[in-house]
């Protein structure tokens, strides 16, 4: 399956991603599907994002706990 998708703003939008909300949608991602996320990708979504990146040692925000997610 391809799963297209847009306006996927940092964690505020993550969640219509999630296995929960896809299943009330009637959809089920496996790992041999693909997801398309097409304009407005907010990943860094603010500067801390960004300083996090940089920094791993910093304090964690949910930049890092969506990348891995994503992943």
């Amino acid at each position: 399956m391809i799963y297209i998708t847009g306006d996927t703003h940092g964690g505020v939008d993550m969640l219509k991603l999630s296995d929960d909300w896809l299943k009330d949608s009637g959809i089920t991602l496996t790992e041999n599907d693909h997801l398309i996320i097409t304009g407005d990708f907010g990943f860094p979504f603010t500067p801390d994002d960004i300083f996090e990146y940089e920094h791993p040692d910093s304090t964690a925000s949910d930049y890092r706990f969506w990348i891995k997610w994503l992943a």
